[in-house]
């Protein structure tokens, strides 16, 4: 795109209304630190910080998470989606929670407080685990966006092949969606991909019945980010075939449980086939990534407890992340036109529970004035 043609594309962006965005969490409101998506606030004019300007006197924190892969020439862009931040609160605390070590030292080189913790370490063990009982009904599953990134056509060689297909509000690709059902008639979906608008009516009680009556797990995109999907096959104990990648999937690759391999038809094939004969312990599997998980999250506890720390708090934050850290780390479902009453109410209670001094939202509890 010529340089003049980009500009004028990028203020008529501007003066466009924003997408509704509810998709950041309030780790806690005493002190203030929210867990913040970066698409969340890309726009200018994005809802968030409307919030976070209602709390300049709190000094909020922010944990800025990145989700999509970061060379080194687009840490500029999240630099200045940080400087939103500034200047919708001065004096606002922030720190990038980096997806790998190379994009945490990217952003530490430019300046920026960062973290490295793979978003993929803070998925809900809980939810996805192996199923004891369920047949396995299928060769291999693809759970991905209908979007071009995620390469489907690399699956069309798998035979016995599942497919978990959704559409993001606001990015949806339905002509890429329509041809890909298209392209996959044999195929198995545990959910119509032209009926279904979106993921969020297929709970995650269900992916995880889906992916226990399957054997393996597909990872096909080139570059996105750590992939949920990919940490959710591995928790759920399948082992997984991936081709190489760049964006933090691979922080939980190691073993023979997953397979790397070229990115055409025959070789995502041959790994199905090659990996399913192992009859690998999906018990193995979940506990060995579990493992890998931990450096990340206790990176992630110690940070916000010298927060709490530092502004006098004596509650502990391992006692109460998972209760505050949902799966997938925001709620991903306050998003779109439709979502505006949901993401004001959200709003409100994160308000009402810094107003109270309560720990956080929902928590029931406050300080004494």
């Amino acid at each position: 795109m010529q340089p003049a043609v980009a500009a004028a594309a990028a203020n008529f962006r501007r003066f466009m209304p924003p997408l509704p965005r509810g998709q950041y969490s309030a780790l806690s409101t005493r002190p203030v630190i929210f867990l913040v998506m970066d698409y969340a606030i890309q726009h200018p004019r994005a809802h968030f910080l409307h919030l976070l300007r209602q709390l300049r006197r709190h000094r909020p924190h922010i944990l800025y998470s990145t989700s999509w892969h970061v060379p080194p020439g687009r840490v500029q862009h999240h630099l200045a989606a940080l400087s939103r931040l500034e200047r919708a609160c001065p004096g606002v605390q922030t720190t990038v929670l980096a997806q790998t070590a190379l994009e945490t030292a990217s952003f530490t080189d430019r300046g920026a407080r960062s973290l490295f913790c793979n978003q993929n370490a803070l998925a809900d063990e809980r939810i996805f685990r192996p199923l004891p009982g369920v047949e396995k009904r299928f060769a291999a599953i693809y759970d991905a966006q209908l979007a071009r990134y995620k390469r489907h056509a690399l699956a069309r060689e798998v035979s016995s092949l599942a497919l978990i297909g959704y559409r993001n509000p606001g990015t949806a690709d339905d002509r890429y969606a329509a041809a890909t059902a298209c392209d996959f008639p044999a195929a198995h979906w545990f959910n119509d991909p032209n009926q279904s608008p979106d993921q969020w009516r297929f709970t995650d009680d269900d992916v995880n019945l889906a992916y226990n009556q399957c054997r393996v797990g597909l990872c096909l995109s080139a570059a996105e980010g750590p992939m949920w999907a990919s940490i959710q096959y591995l928790l759920a104990g399948l082992p997984v075939v991936s081709t190489p990648s760049e964006g933090g999937r691979d922080e939980f690759f190691e073993g023979p449980h997953v397979q790397i391999v070229e990115p055409t038809p025959g070789a995502v094939a041959e790994g199905v086939a090659r990996v399913a004969a192992m009859n690998l312990n999906p018990e193995h599997i979940r506990r060995r990534t579990i493992e890998k998980m931990s450096p990340h999250r206790e990176r992630l506890l110690s940070h916000v407890q010298a927060l709490f720390a530092a502004a006098g708090e004596p509650r502990s934050f391992a006692d109460e992340w998972r209760r505050v850290i949902p799966h997938r780390l925001v709620d991903l479902t306050l998003v779109g036109r439709g979502q505006r009453r949901s993401i004001q109410e959200h709003d409100r209670r994160i308000l009402a529970s810094v107003d109270q001094r309560a720990p956080c939202p929902g928590s029931g509890e406050a300080a004494e004035r």
